[in-house]
């Protein structure tokens, strides 16, 4: 499963590695890109293995503001 993830408050490119970070080491997450000038997260993940909300959360923990796609 493939979704974008708008995330608020990114700013840099250290932003994008913090928000990237956050996702790649949890389960089912197969890809993860960040990109401040879309101001969103492309997460490739295994939906037996992972939800979005926990994708939303993990980013939400960073400090950043993540948010439901608008087609989720």
């Amino acid at each position: 499963t493939a979704v974008t993830i708008p995330v608020e408050g990114m700013t840099c490119f250290t932003c994008e590695l913090t928000v990237e970070s956050s996702l790649k080491g949890l389960p089912g997450v197969r890809s993860v890109d960040a990109n401040v000038k879309d101001a969103a997260a492309y997460v490739q993940y295994d939906p037996a293995q992972m939800t979005l909300e926990a994708l939303l959360a993990a980013i939400n923990k960073t400090g950043y503001r993540a948010n439901r796609p608008k087609d989720q």
